[in-house]
């Protein structure tokens, strides 16, 4: 494909321009923002982005080609050449979109898949190579080996146009007997599980794969059937050999069963005869025997009928002379208890009277007194503390007999006499004063407060004076000994009317004195306890006499009820005497039993045992008849011995289909070492152009490369190496041009196609910029190029035809 003319109209920042090419070197020179990289946008977009998007894939590229001035569509038109035949695209986005595609006999394409379907024949390349080989947007040069290695699209369209070019003889393309190699042990291989030989996750017959069956897993769940199948055909089988026993069995005994019920009828009538003979031979001799002790108890309930009713007469009488002396010997008792708690009470009155006394006697003196006693004490040693410190040293020495009295702080007068000579020392607290007949002297402290203390221990020694002289006492001391006097009183006379209370009980002690007063008109009798004991004995002898009495009304009531009298007893006896003799004769007269039965209740029961027996046979056989008819119903197809030889077949084609497995993975891996060995000679072509165009683009600088596929890895020279992310900007460039050319070469082999570059030389230096230039003009001798510049120094480096915007 060779562009022949691109025209926007409008298409992003330009409007209705046009660019001609020649179908070999064209070099489009303009300042930055003149519109170059557009047209390169317009063309891919003509070429590969269809008009038809939905309004959110739209929206993601309308700022591409809408112009930033306004409008509501882009407009492109691509006039180019394929096998010297000329094509006209034309495409429109957004309002009014539009692709149409002029062909060369002039038929025009308008709905857009025709359109899109023609233009990837006529491309003959998919979108992805041509965006990694023949666009190189602006600046985007260098990372061509980035964008090669994220592209697996582009690797394998160039793999294969490499392999096939090498391996692509005799009609017999090596990638489709590849693919079809593959296909057929995908076929084989499908959901089964290789490494533990069994279906992929344990889906065996019984939760079986419904699509997506290989090979051997059909085979497997073929023969696996079959083995379940066999199971369940044995099964069936077993179970009908165990039911046509069992019914068999079944019947045997129902033989059983009929020949003693036959053979022992007669006797089972003659045995029903002598059991009932026996029961009525019991049932006699029991009634002889009751009416017996009967006609013996009779007169013996009479009797001691009797002698119990004059027993509760006696006990009745003694019970009631019993509870009257009790009642005395109560009354008694309770009266000493009496006398005891009034003797308790007059004690306690007593006690509580001189408590009383004493208690009036006593000052009451009560604890906030005390408190304030206390607290007056401990103001005044406070002061006297305070005074301490401010002690006077006074020393009188008497030049004639004197005498006076004399004063020290807070202290009371004191007098004195002195002779000739005679000294005197004291210690005065605050203040000191003595007073002759002759000589008044006072000496006070000069320590600030000091007249205050004084006064302040004047007045609390005087208010302490006043309270210990209002009860009487000396001291704080005696006065708490007289509080604690008082206190003890106090709480005396509390208990002690506590403790009368409890005595007296809610009554009074005048009550309790009037009671006391009866006690003498009580009469005297034994203790209580014992009146007790005799009292519980004839109770307890009073209430056996009762029940006893009650028991005897019972019995002669029943008998009574029974035999009417005691003559009527008489006569039942004689009769039951009969009727005994007569059945003892009648069971002389019955055959006697047979052979190994002693009693004729064994022979019933044994009878009717069979006989159920009997009954549950038949049912049972019947059962198992039934139940083999139901059985028949499931009865396979096949049996089993048809099974095994059907799931030998199916093991024998399981492993057959296993071996061919293993036979196409043999030709798989033979074939990939046919490819493995033919694989160096596949990339040859392109590592061989790729490394001249480097070592002519590097002016011989990098001769030697290293590439995987179609990646390169380093390049060097002289045996040296160097990684392709560690190059330079330049050389990188120079490396990127280099594969680009050589893989436009391989993809455009024996076709015209174009190669677009955006300022392929800005980053090379001016040797490698003459280098680059002289290759692509060899390049564009073959091949369409069209590069785009803002320089015109390169623009003049790479001649051409230089097309201005």
């Amino acid at each position: 494909m060779i562009i022949k003319k691109i025209t926007t109209a409008p298409f992003a920042g330009i409007v209705n321009c046009s660019l001609s090419f020649t179908s070999s070197l064209n070099v489009v020179l303009g300042p930055n923002e003149a519109g170059k990289s557009t047209f390169q946008k317009a063309l891919w977009f003509a070429l590969f982005v269809p008009t038809n998007l939905k309004a959110k894939e739209f929206q993601k590229i309308k700022s591409k080609m809408i112009p930033a001035r306004g409008g509501d569509y882009a407009e492109v038109e691509v006039v180019f050449e394929v096998n010297n035949q000329e094509y006209i695209l034309k495409k429109r986005w957004g309002a009014a979109h539009e692709s149409l595609l002029q062909m060369p006999d002039g038929n025009k394409l308008k709905d857009e898949d025709g359109v899109s379907a023609k233009l990837a024949q006529l491309t003959g390349l998919n979108k992805a190579t041509y965006s990694n080989v023949f666009f190189t947007f602006q600046s985007k040069l260098g990372q061509t080996v980035d964008e090669l290695k994220a592209s697996a699209e582009v690797q394998h369209d160039l793999s294969n146009v490499l392999r096939n070019a090498i391996i692509a003889q005799g009609g017999v393309n090596i990638d489709h007997l590849t693919n079809e190699v593959d296909q057929l042990i995908y076929d084989y291989e499908l959901n089964w599980d290789f490494k533990l030989n069994r279906p992929m996750n344990g889906k065996d017959v019984d939760n079986p794969y419904k699509r997506d069956v290989g090979k051997i897993l059909q085979s497997y769940y073929k023969y696996r059937s079959l083995e379940l199948q066999l199971s369940k055909t044995i099964a069936y089988e077993k179970k009908m050999d165990a039911l046509i026993s069992a019914t068999e069995g079944i019947a045997s005994n129902l033989k059983g069963t009929d020949e003693f019920l036959k053979m022992n009828a007669g006797a089972l009538a003659d045995a029903k005869v002598i059991d009932k003979l026996n029961h009525e031979i019991e049932k006699a001799i029991f009634t002889r025997d009751t009416l017996r002790i009967v006609l013996k108890k009779w007169p013996e309930l009479l009797a001691k009928q009797t002698f119990e009713k004059e027993s509760i007469k006696r006990l009745t009488a003694d019970i009631d002379q019993l509870t009257a002396e009790q009642k005395n010997a109560r009354q008694r008792e309770g009266a000493a208890a009496l006398l005891e708690k009034h003797q308790l009470a007059a004690a306690k009155m007593e006690d509580l009277q001189q408590a009383t006394t004493l208690l009036k006697q006593l000052p009451a003196i009560t604890e906030d007194v005390c408190q304030k006693a206390r607290e007056l004490e401990s103001h005044i040693q406070h002061i006297r503390i305070e005074l301490e410190a401010q002690k006077l040293h006074i020393g009188i020495e008497a030049k004639a007999a004197v005498e006076g009295s004399w004063k020290s702080g807070g202290e009371p007068e004191n007098s004195f006499q002195l002779q000739l000579g005679q000294i005197i020392q004291k210690e005065a607290v605050g203040a000191f004063s003595i007073d002759t007949d002759t000589l008044s002297l006072w000496v006070k402290s000069t320590a600030i407060g000091t007249e205050q203390l004084m006064a302040d221990l004047d007045k609390a020694n005087s208010a302490l004076s006043q309270l210990l002289f209002s009860y009487q006492v000396k001291s704080v001391t005696d006065l708490l000994v007289c509080a604690k006097e008082y206190s003890q009183a106090r709480e005396k006379v509390a208990n002690t009317q506590h403790v009368l209370k409890a005595i007296l009980n809610g009554s009074t002690f005048e009550e309790i004195s009037a009671r006391v007063a009866q006690i003498n008109t009580l009469p005297h009798t034994r203790s209580s306890q014992d009146i007790q004991k005799q009292l519980d004995r004839c109770n307890r002898e009073l209430g056996s006499a009762r029940k006893s009495v009650m028991e005897i009304e019972d019995n002669l009531k029943m008998y009574e009820k029974e035999h009417g009298n005691q003559n009527e007893v008489l006569e039942k006896g004689l009769a039951n005497k009969q009727k005994l003799d007569e059945l003892h004769k009648a069971q002389q007269q019955i055959t006697p039993l047979p052979a190994g039965y002693s009693r004729p209740e064994a022979l019933i029961a044994e009878y009717e045992r069979i006989e159920k027996l009997q009954k549950e046979l038949r049912m049972h056989y019947n059962g198992q008849l039934i139940a083999r008819k139901e059985q028949e119903k499931e009865e396979p197809a096949f049996s089993s011995a048809e099974l095994v030889a059907d799931l030998e077949l199916a093991k024998a084609e399981y492993a057959r289909v296993v071996d061919e497995h293993k036979a196409y993975c043999t030709i798989r891996q033979e074939l990939k070492t046919i490819l493995d060995s033919i694989h160096s000679q596949t990339f040859n072509p392109l590592y061989d152009r790729t490394k001249v165009y480097l070592s002519e683009l590097t002016c011989e600088k990098y001769t030697e490369l290293a590439m995987e596929e179609t990646i390169p890895v380093s390049i060097g020279s002289n045996g040296s190496a160097l990684p392709t992310d560690l190059l330079s900007k330049g050389t990188t460039d120079c490396l990127a041009l280099a594969l680009r050319l050589a893989m436009a070469e391989h993809h455009l082999a024996g076709r015209k196609g174009f190669l677009i570059l955006d300022d392929p030389l800005v980053d090379m230096d001016a040797q490698r910029q003459g280098a680059a230039a002289s290759a692509l003009n060899k390049y564009a001798q073959s091949q369409q190029v069209i590069i785009f510049t803002c320089h015109s120094v390169n623009a003049e480096e790479l001649k051409g035809n230089t097309i201005k915007i």
